[in-house]
């Protein structure tokens, strides 16, 4: 009596065992199932209240199964979360065309970099790098300009100020801008290409047949404009910048997506390389006064 009993409650266990790993297995596909249709994309119509629900639709989605087409399109624009062409679907929500600015070739509004550094980092090397990139509007260090200007007029050099003129370049706004302007056309061919490559092949040419070497016209305020508006991203190479809490308000401006590259080098071979560079400069100015005193 004992035995049979026990056979009875191990049957007992072996099927409901089953039991639940049908319904387990049963439950996940219907999952699956639901998740897959909330994925497809809406054709407008509304589900009916009275739909079956449960296992009713696990039954119903059992007795549609069979082959089904499948009209995906694995081109890069067909990825989208609501199904069928990206451009097209975002253009009907209301979104732009393309948020990375590439569609019909039209240009986003990209980054505006400033390579923050000292004298003698190889920053004139890596600002060369950003200048060579077709796609950036690259200046070397304009504070030269506001530099010359202020000295010009017996002012001290400011930082607020030169804050301003940067926020003017990364508007592209050369309104309050004439004597950087200004202080660009007098530079010499390969001042130019350095200071500012994008303009260089629109403004420099080679002398007429008979001559050599290289001259630039002037450089025009629209000209500046149109081709700071035309380069996705505005690079600036600065070592005037003192006290990285001057950018506060080029950050809080929302038109301005601003990134600070930070550049720095061993102080042992900046210093090294500071020392050589003065004291080039020092012997040039003592030759350049003993011609002018023999002169």
């Amino acid at each position: 009596m004992g035995r049979n009993l026990r056979c009875v409650l191990f049957g007992l266990a072996v099927v409901g065992a089953v039991c639940l790993l049908v319904f387990t297995r049963g439950k996940g596909v219907l999952v699956k199932n639901v998740d897959v249709e909330s994925r497809e994309p809406s054709t407008g119509t509304t589900q009916d209240s009275n739909a079956p629900t449960g296992t009713d639709s696990q039954r119903v989605n059992s007795s549609n199964a069979g082959p089904k087409s499948c009209s995906c399109n694995h081109s890069s624009d067909s990825i989208s979360p609501f199904g069928g062409s990206g451009a097209e679907d975002r253009r009907a929500t209301g979104l732009p065309a393309d948020p990375t600015g590439i569609d019909n070739g039209r240009s986003a509004v990209g980054s505006r970099v400033v390579l923050l550094t000292s004298m003698r980092t190889g920053s004139s090397f890596i600002g060369e790098i950003f200048g060579r990139n077709d796609d950036i509007f690259y200046l070397f260090e304009p504070g030269l300009a506001l530099l010359t200007e202020l000295h010009s007029q017996g002012a001290l050099f400011l930082q607020p100020i030169y804050m301003d003129m940067l926020s003017a370049i990364f508007h592209c706004n050369t309104s309050s801008l004439n004597f950087y302007i200004k202080w660009l056309s007098r530079q010499y061919p390969l001042e130019v290409k350095k200071k500012v490559p994008r303009l260089f092949d629109l403004v420099c040419y080679k002398w007429p047949t008979g001559r050599t070497g290289l001259a630039c016209r002037k450089i025009d305020a629209d000209l500046f404009e149109r081709k700071c508006r035309e380069k996705r991203h505005i690079a600036v190479k600065s070592i005037r910048i003192w006290d990285i809490g001057m950018f506060q308000p080029l950050i809080q401006d929302g038109n301005v997506k601003l990134k600070v590259v930070h550049l720095v080098r061993d102080p042992r071979g900046m210093t090294a390389s500071r020392v050589l560079a003065m004291n080039f400069v020092d012997s040039t100015m003592k030759q350049t006064r003993g011609g002018f005193i023999h002169g």
